[in-house]
C-alpha cells in the first residue's frame, strides 16, 4: 500500500489535484473475469461494459438502483466492492458514466474501468504464462 500512497503523492505533486486509487489483488481480478459477468447480458445497445470500483465506505447495504434515472447506465451487478454495469449512448458523443453515477450515489470517490481492459490485462498476463512450444 506504500506504493500506492506514494503514486498518489507524486500524482499530486505533478497535477495538482488528487485521484482516487483502489487496490484489488491480482487474483481477484482473474476470478472476477473468470465469472465473466456480462456475457448473460449482451445488448447491442451497450456503449461499454464497465467495472466501477467503490471506496471502502460506500454503503451496498442500502436500497440500490438498478439504472441511472437517464437510464443510459445500467447496473448488471453490485459485488461487495464494485458495481459492475452497462453504459449507454444518449446522444452522438454523449455516453453514461458508471463512475459519476457511483460517486452521486455514494458521495464517495470511485473509479471505473471499462471491462474489456481488465480482461485484457489477466488475459496478457495468463499467456505470458504459457510456456512456449
Amino acid at each position: 500500500m506504500k506504493a500506492v500512497r506514494l503514486a498518489c503523492e507524486q500524482f499530486e505533486r505533478t497535477n495538482g489535484f488528487t485521484e482516487p486509487a483502489f487496490v484489488r489483488s491480482w487474483d481477484y481480478l482473474v476470478a472476477m473475469v473468470e465469472r465473466r459477468p456480462f456475457e448473460s447480458h449482451k445488448d447491442a445497445t451497450v456503449h461499454a461494459h464497465a467495472v466501477t470500483f467503490l471506496h471502502a465506505e460506500a454503503d451496498l447495504s442500502i436500497d440500490l438502483p438498478t439504472r441511472t434515472s437517464r437510464g443510459d447506465v445500467r447496473i448488471v451487478e453490485y459485488t461487495a466492492s464494485e458495481i459492475l454495469c452497462a453504459s449507454y449512448k444518449t446522444g452522438a458523443n454523449t455516453a453514461g458514466s458508471p463512475n459519476v453515477f457511483a460517486e452521486r450515489l455514494f458521495g464517495l470517490p470511485a473509479t471505473t474501468r471499462v471491462w474489456s481492459t481488465i480482461e485484457r490485462l489477466v488475459r496478457r498476463d495468463a499467456s505470458e504464462e504459457t510456456p512456449s512450444k
